[in-house]
């Protein structure tokens, strides 16, 4: 029917300029499907159902139409191989990594098999996202490359932005502006001429980022605005918050905090719409900052804190998801090219969920344990403890009038002091043994094994000492003109009646009576 084909011709030209006008036709193009027209279409209809319910990040729903078109379809080969590509790409949004993978590389076998180059290239670009999502630049590239290379030689198709978008995120994320620039210039002018709307906006995106490393504040306000404009006209809701989130950011740089506060909630509420936990903990974060910045802790601190578990809930779930094992498919029919493709990526994917595991135990600002991951390993040493009837002794360290020192100097420069802090108290804690985790905003703690009260006291002398000799100047302090710390301490033989809660509430209590009366010294409890 010529009616059906131009509704199918519409829907799939939809995807790259309006996914809403891409469902919409879809929908129709359905409709004829349940009038018992056209039923030799009937799988081809439900993934493009499938494909516009995944631009519009109505995921669930995605799944439910691509695996229904999956059932359906017989024999056409190429569909397939669209069919797990769409997937893939599904999952990989969803964080289900090894899923996509799955999918990836069965498509992936169908399209050389077929000598099937475009979806080949599609393939490509889609590994190269799974690398860029672990840091493996270069393997990101070489995939990005060989898609644009692959797509550039075929006139007929309307998609090259995309991997030479991926091109200019990858050198944005090495740090080379310049090589950004100039080819996500190249590829915002290639989505232009293919009318690929959704790639403008991650060009626009990119370039804001651009502007910024240069300290064009104002001309990236400008491009992040141009990015929303152009996304908010596809409805793809994933990338409305997450542009919301980035305006948020560069609104709260600007001071225009009215504008800021509005667009981190919106980010938020947009996320927290389609279940996408990453996009939530970016507006949180984002918020925890607005709050800071005016003064509003207790807010601020409660923004922190959701992002924390949610971002505890991804880690989870990507624990769970990428450490399963991504078998290589072992069919006789397989060329040893293929396999070893395969081989090496699971393999990268091996070594990258190691590093994964090893990045999540760590702060990223100072280096040190975060929050959980020092609780976790404090609750081991203090099993050892408990077996061996050794001493453990908890030390919390607090930088005295922090607060202050960040409204004078900015939060630039606190963050420089807390990375200062955080090395120096390593620096003092040299046991392989000792843990040394960052507790709270400008709070760390020290967990020492083997060691009484007074080798306790003398470990904070050495922190407290090194700290004066750095004289890191603090005009808004009203113990010193430099940076201090308070720090508590306190030290148990624990037995099966102790709780390993009980000593760091001990030790918090020191340290807050350090704090209630001349601050810059030591209590033991």
């Amino acid at each position: 029917m010529k009616e059906l084909d131009l509704l199918l011709e519409q829907a799939r030209a939809g995807e790259v300029y309006s996914p809403n006008e891409m469902l919409n036709k879809a929908k129709e193009a359905w409709g004829y499907i349940e009038q018992g027209l056209g039923n030799n279409r009937e799988a081809e209809v439900l993934f493009l159902l499938g494909k516009a319910y995944f631009r519009l990040s109505r995921f669930q729903e995605a799944i439910l139409h691509l695996e229904k078109a999956k059932r359906q379809n017989e024999k056409d080969l190429r569909l397939e191989t669209e069919i797990f590509n769409a997937l893939g790409n599904v999952h990989l949004y969803m964080g289900m990594y090894d899923q996509g993978f799955g999918y990836y590389q069965k498509g992936y076998l169908l399209a050389i098999k077929a000598e099937d180059e475009e979806m080949e290239a599609k393939f490509l670009n889609n590994l190269g996202e799974i690398y860029k999502y672990f840091n493996d630049y270069e393997s990101a590239l070489a995939c990005y490359e060989r898609s644009y290379e692959l797509q550039k030689k075929m006139e007929t198709i309307q998609t090259a932005s995309v991997p030479l978008c991926n091109i200019g995120s990858v050198y944005l994320e090495k740090g080379d502006w310049i090589k950004a620039e100039t080819i996500t210039l190249e590829a915002l002018e290639l989505a232009e001429k293919e009318k690929n709307r959704i790639i403008e906006s991650a060009c626009w995106k990119d370039l804001a980022s651009v502007e910024n490393e240069k300290g064009n504040k104002h001309q990236a306000l400008a491009c992040l605005k141009k990015s929303f404009e152009i996304v908010e006209q596809t409805g793809e809701k994933y990338h409305i918050s997450e542009i919301k989130t980035l305006l948020g950011k560069q609104y709260l740089e600007n001071s225009q905090y009215d504008l800021s506060l509005n667009m981190f909630e919106d980010a938020f509420k947009i996320a927290e719409e389609i279940d996408a936990h990453d996009m939530q903990v970016k507006a949180l974060i984002g918020l925890g900052e607005y709050y800071e910045r005016k003064m509003c802790f207790k807010e601020s601190a409660n923004c922190y804190s959701k992002s924390l578990a949610l971002k505890g809930k991804i880690e989870d779930k990507e624990k769970t998801q990428i450490l399963r094992r991504i078998k290589t498919y072992k069919n006789p029919e397989l060329t040893q090219r293929e396999i070893d493709v395969f081989k090496r990526l699971n393999l990268e994917l091996k070594e990258k969920t190691e590093a994964l595991e090893k990045i999540s135990q760590i702060d990223g600002l100072t280096g040190v344990y975060n929050k959980r991951s020092f609780l976790k390993q404090y609750k081991k040493h203090w099993n050892i403890a408990m077996r061996l009837q050794k001493p453990i002794s908890v030390l919390m360290i607090d930088i005295d009038f922090f607060a202050e020192y960040n409204n004078l100097y900015g939060h630039f420069e606190g963050d420089e002091v807390l990375r200062k802090i955080a090395s120096i108290i390593e620096k003092s804690v040299r046991r392989g043994g000792d843990l040394v985790g960052r507790f709270g905003g400008d709070e760390f703690m020290v967990a020492l094994t083997n060691t009484d009260k007074m080798g306790a006291r003398i470990i904070a002398e050495k922190i407290k000492d090194a700290v004066k000799k750095e004289s890191i100047l603090h005009e808004a302090s009203s113990v010193s003109p430099y940076i201090t710390l308070s720090i508590g301490i306190s030290t148990i033989t624990p037995s099966l009646s102790d709780s390993p809660e009980a000593l760091l509430r001990q030790s918090d209590l020191a340290m807050y009576q350090v704090k209630q009366s001349d601050r810059n010294n030591i209590h033991c409890e």
